[in-house]
Formats: C-alpha cells, sequence, structure tokens
C-alpha cells in the first residue's frame, strides 16, 4: 500500500487520451498556477469542491464521488485564505493502466449558485490494483480580489504549484502486477503495452 500527497500542478500531460494538468507526488517548480471565476461588483461567499473519476485507457470514466471535499470562501474572510476539509475514498479495483482525474469546480454564490467547471487534473497511469479506502484531506489556497479592468468586478481564485501548493493528502493505493504475458514500458505518462 502506498500513501502519497498529490499536488495540483501547471504541468501539461495526456493520460488516457484525456489532456489536462499533472496531480503530481511533487510541486513542478516555483510557477504558481491559478483558476479564475469572475463575478459580481459585490463580494460574494462562493463554494469549491471536486470530483474524483477513475479513467481507463480507453477513456471511459467511472466518477467515484461528486462535489466533495467542499469548502466555503466566506465574504467575511480575508482575501487569501487556505481551506481544508476530507472525503473518504471508497475501496475501487483498478486496472493497471487506469488513472485518477480530479476536476475542480466552483459554485457562485454559496449553495444556490451553478457548478462551473474550473479545472481538470490527472494521475500518471498509477500502475494500480486498486485505489485504496482512505480519508483524503483536499488543502485549497484561494484568493480574491476586485479587477478594475473588469469593471470593478471580484475575481475568486484557486492557486496552485509553487509556494500555494494546494494538495490532497491520504492518497492511497496498492501496486499492482503488470498484466500476465505483457510488459509495461514509458513512465506511466506515455505508457505502452508491448
Amino acid at each position: 500500500m502506498t500513501e502519497e500527497t498529490r499536488y495540483f500542478t501547471v504541468v501539461e500531460v495526456t493520460v488516457n487520451g484525456l489532456s489536462a494538468e499533472l496531480l503530481d507526488t511533487s510541486i513542478s517548480g516555483s510557477t504558481v498556477g491559478n483558476k479564475s471565476h469572475v463575478g459580481t461588483t459585490t463580494k460574494q461567499s462562493v463554494d469549491w469542491a471536486i470530483d474524483v473519476v477513475q479513467r481507463k485507457s480507453d477513456g471511459s470514466e467511472t466518477v467515484l464521488d461528486s462535489k466533495i471535499a467542499l469548502v466555503t470562501h466566506l465574504s467575511t474572510d480575508g482575501a487569501s485564505v487556505t481551506k481544508t476539509n476530507t472525503w473518504v475514498c471508497p475501496q475501487t479495483d483498478f486496472d493497471y493502466t487506469d488513472s485518477v482525474v480530479v476536476k475542480l469546480y466552483i459554485r457562485r454564490p454559496s449553495a444556490t449558485g451553478s457548478w462551473v467547471l474550473m479545472g481538470t487534473w490527472t494521475t500518471e497511469q498509477l500502475t494500480a490494483d486498486s485505489l485504496d479506502s482512505a480519508t483524503w484531506t483536499v488543502t485549497y489556497y484561494l484568493f480574491r480580489w476586485v479587477d478594475i479592468e473588469a469593471g470593478n468586478r471580484y475575481r475568486y481564485e484557486f492557486h496552485y504549484d509553487g509556494v500555494e501548493d494546494s494538495n490532497i493528502a491520504g492518497f492511497t493505493w496498492t501496486p499492482g502486477p503488470p498484466p500476465v504475458g505483457k510488459r509495461v514500458i514509458g513512465d506511466g505518462l506515455t505508457c505502452v503495452v508491448a
């Protein structure tokens, strides 16, 4: 069993046919990424949450859970805040070439608005036998500011990578053997089965 902290990074990859940013075991460097959502001229509370998805090598997906580890950047909070919440990952059988996809959403205003997709991250092909039941702790670095060029409207941002390393701790999986009679060449991102 392997327990990791997975970081939202700015590295662009294609895994199992999906082009996304890499959910990696370390930050990629000093560059800070951000996902920005423009609101109104009134400061509002907003929700952030994620979907967790199992993706097969043929591109098919199974949603393990949606809008989980929800946090709220309150209108009364400071402009820059760090928020955390937890989620219990269900025990899930994996094929050797499966990946985990995490989709980030914002809801504005909090509780009553519609969810908007803000970003998508993927692991490499995990080479896992299972994604294990464990408590994930999701950390969000959030920022809010007034954009004068957008008509004095508020921007709500998710910051990641570099020094503002939004992450998922407790990411736990069990390694699996390669398929019988086959060998795997590559780094998991550009995996070739031969």
